[in-house]
């Protein structure tokens, strides 16, 4: 979400149950309650995700494996681990500089994600916060439910790059616009939260969406194997 890295011929591995295990025990930022809430909401973001995008897939995992692969942390965890973990010799980085982004999916490294929680409430206007409360919210209840929300959104963002194809073959920017379009439709329409930077990537993809057809979901999942549409979009 924040930054997503492609390595050519880099040897990827992937942690088992037990090293997941202690990775998060080391590195996880909640205690065990939250750690249970937090799992049923990485739970929920899944089931979101086969509903919307599970015809498209090779292979669908179950809850309870995607859960495991998910690990709750603080900012400076994630940037220790962002800037410890991945091994960018080959590899291209794709870098937001204004927006630290929420998440980072270790594909190659590991095959699991992190995410931390960002206060977009903190960044609304008056007159925005005023839509939320007018509904009769608290301003508590209001910025809970949009940073949940926006959590959710990240989640979904993460799995969909946990299921993505992770070799050269599919253009990065292709595969940040997608995850960021099942980010957004993949939710129900009650918590659909997002900001204008990521309705910016996942607009580009609808775009491929309106102009290409459904095929394109594929793509990214390595299911549509259509070297001419890989062209059409920007393959060199």
């Amino acid at each position: 979400m924040g930054e997503v890295n492609q390595v050519e011929d880099q040897e990827a591995f992937e942690l088992d149950k037990d090293q997941l295990e202690a990775l998060r025990l080391e590195a996880q930022s909640v205690s065990p309650e939250e750690q249970a809430e937090f799992r049923n909401l990485v739970t929920g973001a899944h089931r979101m995700f086969v509903d919307k995008m599970g015809s498209y897939v090779e292979a669908l995992k179950s809850d309870d494996v995607i859960a495991q692969k998910f690990i709750p942390v603080d900012v400076e965890t994630y940037k220790g681990m962002h800037g410890n973990w991945i091994d960018t010799e080959g590899a291209i980085i794709h870098k937001y500089t204004q927006d630290i982004g929420g998440g980072q999916a270790f594909r190659k490294e590991g095959n699991f994600a992190v995410v931390f929680p960002t206060d977009l409430w903190a960044t609304y206007d008056v007159e925005t916060k005023r839509k939320f409360l007018e509904t009769g919210r608290s301003e508590i209840e209001a910025k809970e439910y949009v940073n949940g929300a926006l959590m959710t959104n990240k989640i979904l963002h993460e799995i969909t790059h946990l299921y993505q194809e992770s070799s050269y073959e599919i253009p990065i920017e292709f595969v940040e616009a997608q995850a960021y379009w099942v980010a957004r439709e993949a939710a129900p329409q009650d918590i659909r939260i997002s900001t204008p930077s990521f309705d910016m990537r996942a607009d580009a993809y609808q775009y491929l969406l309106d102009k290409h057809g459904s095929d394109v979901h594929g793509l990214g999942f390595n299911k549509t194997k259509n070297n001419t549409l890989l062209n059409q979009i920007g393959k060199k």
